[in-house]
């Protein structure tokens, strides 16, 4: 699920990204993100840092730590974290896109 997420976010699809998000997942900022929220900080990611060029992902049970490259900054690391929502996972909150 999370490597769907980058997958949408590398093809600038936020719209779908988003949809793998909880409904109280919580951004950088701790506060709940909405879909304009989550649309307004994938945009300004992308501006400041460029396009996603590639990730990988390491689990550590609930926490998934992604490392990101990105065109203008070059590799990072974003962290996410995963809860149940019935018979899914969902993403509960992010630090970066």
């Amino acid at each position: 699920m999370a490597t769907d997420y980058y997958r949408a976010i590398a093809a600038q699809n936020y719209r779908q990204a988003f949809t793998y998000l909880a409904a109280n997942a919580r951004g950088p900022d701790g506060r709940r993100l909405t879909s304009q929220g989550f649309l307004q900080l994938a945009k300004i990611m992308e501006s400041e840092a460029g396009q996603v060029t590639s990730f990988s992902v390491d689990v550590f049970h609930h926490l998934i730590v992604m490392t990101i490259n990105r065109k203008k900054i070059g590799p990072y690391h974003a962290h996410l974290q995963l809860a149940r929502e019935g018979h899914t996972w969902a993403i509960t909150s992010i630090d970066r896109i």
